[in-house]
């Protein structure tokens, strides 16, 4: 406990650490407001118009609310292309003040209303395929029939009897700039709790004091680890503030199959719940990252090296993440911890991979890859000898 308490506390007292994470924050914070801000573009008075029509609308799908949307949008139709083909200035009979605005906040909704329909119907017929591949296949294909009878327990019972106002939810989902954030800080903050120790003579008083050596190695571990899990947290909990509150994110307790783009998710889970779900992904691929700046930092005496090579290491798995799409390429990345900071995309549709003649989520497998390499990272930082360190030619 002694060791770990002295590396939390060197890392706590990094005055440049908490500068550089409280400068992020707030670059994360701005560069939310510029891009996701729901006034953005819009004249003021939509976003309260906005809310006014999401308390009217949200929760249970109803004929009421159906006619009431319908004769909205006809009434404003005849208005602009009528009295309000022009309009300028804000009227007060409108709840944006534009008739325009109302429209368009009007038809939102009437599209929510129409997605639930669409939905049932779609899902009907691919539950109906999926039923009649299962009698198909059950003589032919194993691995074919078990995926059909997966798809059709999965999908079986959804319905969207609900409509919030979700069409933001896909942005909050794929943002990834805090991802960058995160994995500088690590660099700064990982780097140097290794080499850092060459480089001030400390490693021979760490080698041989009684509380040194391996028990040094594991303390330094594990508050990498805290470290790493605090500042991610700390990041996720400010995207989802900020989006809250400048992007208007809502429907928290709608089902995901509901949000456009997610309704062959392979998951029955809320959006809230998926919220945490990527937070988890996000942070394991947090930690394979920060086990792997660890592993550069034992390698090398200097700093300026694993600094390098730890950024190249970045940039290279996000080359690999983007452009090897093919078979291959997809084996790659399922360890790539760039695949669990983007696990949105891996909920997106039913995508399964063939293990002993049964279907396994593809999410599944980059979970259990990106478990697997971090603990590897880890075995293999504390493993090595003590003094073992990389020479480079002068």
């Amino acid at each position: 406990m002694i060791p770990l308490k002295c590396e939390l506390k060197k890392l706590s007292k990094n005055r440049l650490i908490f500068v550089i994470i409280a400068v992020f924050v707030l670059l994360d914070i701005f560069n939310i407001y510029r891009n996701y801000n729901m006034d953005n573009g819009v004249p003021t008075g939509v976003s309260r118009a906005n809310c006014e029509i999401r308390k009217k609308l949200n929760g249970s799908i109803t004929e009421q609310k159906k006619k009431r949307v319908n004769l909205e949008i006809s009434n404003l139709s005849k208005l602009i292309n009528s009295k309000y083909k022009n309009q300028k200035k804000p009227d007060n009979r409108f709840l944006s003040g534009y008739a325009f605005w109302d429209l368009q906040l009007w038809q939102k909704y009437q599209n929510y209303f129409e997605r639930a329909e669409d939905y049932s119907d779609n899902l009907a017929n691919n539950l109906e395929t999926a039923n009649q591949n299962i009698g198909y296949y059950k003589d032919k294909n194993t691995f074919y029939k078990n995926e059909n009878e997966l798809y059709f327990n999965l999908y079986s019972g959804r319905m969207i009897t609900e409509v919030f106002d979700t069409d933001s939810l896909p942005d909050y989902f794929g943002y990834s700039f805090s991802s960058i954030l995160i994995v500088i800080v690590l660099l700064i903050g990982v780097i140097p709790c290794f080499c850092g120790e060459f480089e001030c003579d400390m490693n021979i008083v760490l080698n041989t004091s009684v509380l040194g050596g391996r028990k040094t190695i594991i303390a330094k571990l594990i508050s990498i680890i805290i470290f790493t899990i605090t500042v991610s947290v700390l990041f996720f909990l400010v995207d989802f503030v900020s989006f809250l509150i400048f992007d208007g994110i809502d429907g928290l307790s709608a089902p995901l199959y509901s949000v456009q783009g997610y309704e062959n998710t392979p998951v029955n889970l809320s959006v809230k719940e998926f919220i945490a779900l990527i937070a988890l992904f996000k942070t394991i691929g947090m930690l394979v990252i920060s086990m792997t700046f660890s592993l550069l930092s034992r390698l090398f005496k200097k700093s300026i090296v694993p600094f390098l090579c730890g950024f190249s290491a970045f940039f290279l798995l996000i080359i690999s993440k983007a452009f090897l799409t093919d078979k291959i390429g997809r084996a790659v990345n399922t360890f790539n911890p760039i695949a669990l900071l983007t696990a949105n995309n891996l909920f997106v549709k039913f995508d399964v991979l063939m293990v002993v003649f049964r279907p396994v989520f593809v999410w599944t497998e980059v979970l259990f890859a990106g478990l697997t390499v971090l603990v590897l990272l880890f075995s293999v930082t504390m493993m090595l000898p003590l003094d073992f360190k990389v020479r480079l030619k002068k």
